[in-house]
């Protein structure tokens, strides 16, 4: 069987992490929308797990009753400014480990995105 390259495999989990966006909050977004945001390992030292991170770009509500059923944690969605997110992932003691390193890398996309859009205008 042929290894399978790294952009089939980043395509696969997007179309696994579009149905999961859906599921868990009811959200849903074009799959040219989802952004890799890079896996890493939540617990190396106990499993053997490995955790694929995706930002969801431009996501928009399924409409009521889209979420099977709500799971603990779930809740109202509740939308951040880059300044409220960093204050929480500073803080905040109630926060998984999962969405620390997602709200991390996505705070470093946005500022590669803006050293990029400087370097473009000094052109």
């Amino acid at each position: 069987m042929a290894a399978q390259s790294e952009t089939s495999w980043w395509f696969n989990l997007g179309c696994v992490t579009r149905s999961e966006l859906r599921e868990e909050a009811a959200l849903t977004c074009k799959a040219g929308d989802l952004i890799p945001l890079g896996t890493f390992l939540p617990d190396a030292g106990l499993i053997a797990a490995r955790v694929a991170l995706f930002l969801a770009q431009d996501a928009k509500p399924v409409g009521a009753g889209a979420m099977r059923c709500p799971e603990v944690g779930s809740g109202e969605l509740i939308f951040f400014g880059e300044e409220e997110l960093t204050e929480l992932i500073a803080t905040s003691g109630k926060v998984g480990g999962s969405t620390l390193v997602a709200c991390f890398r996505y705070l470093l996309l946005l500022e590669e995105n803006e050293r990029r859009a400087r370097s473009r205008e000094q052109r």
